[in-house]
């Protein structure tokens, strides 16, 4: 099973801060499906491991310990956000999730795919930003005296610098990707 590789399935994963800062949020459901998660289970003798899982939805985010229904081939359970990682995959992680699709004859998330969640992370982070009027007039009226705000404005700049990043780092792989393709088909001729 040919594809994405690891960097793009990273730019596809969704963290447990993530999850938790945003799980109360209506638009952020739409936005969840379909990206993956980083999952720790315990084997029969109690070993660590851990799992790529596709994100279905949050189950009930209402409650103290809410947990997230997650994909893992044919498999569907739900993980208490305590067991969502929020490192990124590894090679070893990111091959036997692609065995386990196989085992399934599930497909893998192709480029586009990739693209479109992107799209669509980008477009949900860009509509929760203040419009300019907006945030001009809430920095001077309610800013000065509330930290609160300020942390969330940080938070979300971070984490939209951390968007923009993987988007790069998914455009250097993509171009890489095209470059090895037409290093190979030169080759072919």
């Amino acid at each position: 099973m040919d594809g994405i590789s690891l960097k793009q399935f990273n730019v596809v994963r969704l963290s447990r801060d993530t999850i938790i800062k945003w799980m109360h949020d209506e638009d952020f459901a739409s936005v969840m499906k379909d990206l993956y998660c980083r999952v720790v289970i315990r084997d029969q003798s109690s070993t660590k491991q851990y799992r790529a899982m596709r994100a279905i939805r949050v189950v009930d985010p209402a409650v103290p310990k809410p947990q997230v229904e997650l994909a893992h081939g044919s498999t569907v359970k739900a993980y208490s956000l305590e067991f969502v990682s929020n490192g990124p995959f590894t090679d070893e992680e990111f091959a036997q999730y692609k065995s386990t699709l196989e085992k399934n004859d599930t497909p893998l998330i192709t480029d586009d795919e990739v693209t479109e969640k992107v799209n669509s992370m980008r477009a949900f982070l860009d509509s929760k930003k203040p419009k300019k009027e907006d945030s001009k007039r809430h920095h001077h009226e309610e800013d000065k005296d509330n930290a609160a705000v300020k942390r969330k404005k940080v938070a979300l700049e971070t984490e939209n610098k951390e968007l923009e990043q993987k988007i790069g780092d998914l455009s250097r792989a993509c171009a890489a990707q095209d470059q090895d393709m037409d290093n190979l088909r030169k080759k072919l001729r």
